[in-house]
């Protein structure tokens, strides 16, 4: 979307090795990210390495991978058509969970349905839906930021959710960046030591506070910490101007069918086994191809990004045999993720499993 802002600041989503200009905003415009992105390639010159207009036809493992751990890379040049094979020491896939738009049952009827069906993996900008009557089905950050934008142009928006959601504003008390309030060190350790109960209490109190959730349809069935929060500053004012009414869910699946035609890293629900959320574990010790970015933090993907990105490097410029990894990095983390996704998908109550949620502090650490 052309008003696409960021939900993180910009301080807690930079890259650590170069920070964002100070006269940008806490939280930039998609062209200030794109800038910084822009920015960030040309002071590392790293440009000379990136293939533009090229496409990754199906990647698997090269005849000795068994001694080399390479893979062959198939690609098509789309601007000459031209296809070839290359052989990498190692592949990082990027391509993140929101990759195929999911579109849910049809809903009575939709084979006689004379309007428009768009997914918001489609949705650029306002224009076309002057005057119309749009329902917007789901109140993820996408389906929110829709919602607000049309609301202020269509002629009836409804905003559609399966359990509602609980919506935050992106700037906390005294105008600090939320998440720089609440992702920091020394609230990492509140929570450690807090019950799980207390934390949805005292954060549910404060987000009812601000904006009654029961009052105007949107109290959701599950707790604050059971999923990813709504992040909108302009979504609680719409509803109670009337603007946006309310009635009741969407969003992406993903899968790696580029991988060895997706058998090497099976999906079922959105879930996906990889060791420390990159591995697919029956490569080892060959840990040569690794998956980044695929979680759902609280907070930026960015500084995850980073980190898991710097554990392949080392690894892959280390022994490719990683000796002792599996057992010195399975710790007390691990067991405890994993019991934090059974909970929050029970809770959740969603036709299709989440993605998992983790801890940023946590995870990087």
């Amino acid at each position: 979307m052309k008003t696409t802002v960021i939900n993180t600041s910009k301080e807690m989503t930079a890259y650590s090795d170069f920070p964002p200009p100070k006269d940008a905003a806490n939280f930039m415009h998609n062209t200030e990210l794109l800038q910084y992105f822009r920015s960030y390639a040309k002071h590392f010159d790293l440009e000379k390495y990136i293939r533009f207009s090229h496409k990754v036809k199906s990647i698997k493992r090269n005849s000795r991978f068994a001694e080399s751990g390479q893979w062959d890379v198939e690609w098509i040049d789309l601007k000459t058509n031209n296809n070839a094979v290359e052989t990498f020491d190692g592949v990082m896939v990027c391509t993140g969970h929101h990759t195929d738009p999911y579109w849910p049952t049809p809903f009575p009827g939709q084979e006689n349905f004379t309007g428009k069906l768009v997914h918001s993996h489609d949705y650029k900008d306002h224009k076309g839906y002057e005057d119309q009557t749009v329902v917007v089905i789901g109140i993820g950050n996408s389906g929110a930021d829709i919602a607000v934008e049309l609301s202020k142009i269509s002629k009836k928006v409804y905003l559609a959710t399966r359990s509602g959601s609980w919506v935050m504003n992106r700037v906390w008390d005294g105008g600090e960046p939320a998440d720089l309030a609440y992702l920091s060190r020394f609230m990492f350790f509140l929570k450690s030591v807090s019950p799980w109960w207390a934390q949805n209490y005292v954060l549910e109190r404060k987000l009812n506070k601000r904006f009654d959730h029961g009052r105007f349809g949107l109290m959701p069935k599950h707790h604050v910490l059971a999923a990813h929060v709504t992040i909108n500053d302009e979504l609680p004012n719409r509803i109670v101007s009337g603007t946006v009414v309310v009635i009741f869910a969407t969003g992406f699946s993903f899968g790696f069918p580029l991988i060895e035609g997706g058998q090497l890293i099976p999906v079922k629900e959105n879930r996906v086994d990889l060791y420390k959320y990159m591995y697919p574990a029956q490569l080892s010790p060959k840990n040569t191809l690794a998956v980044i970015g695929l979680v759902q933090p609280t907070g930026s993907i960015m500084p995850i990004s980073e980190m898991q990105t710097r554990v392949f490097v080392a690894a892959l410029n280390g022994p490719h045999s990683w000796p002792g990894a599996r057992e010195a990095i399975l710790t007390f983390e691990d067991r405890v993720f994993n019991t934090t996704r059974t909970r929050r998908t029970k809770e959740t109550l969603s036709s299709k499993p989440p993605i998992k949620m983790l801890n940023l502090f946590r995870l990087l650490d």
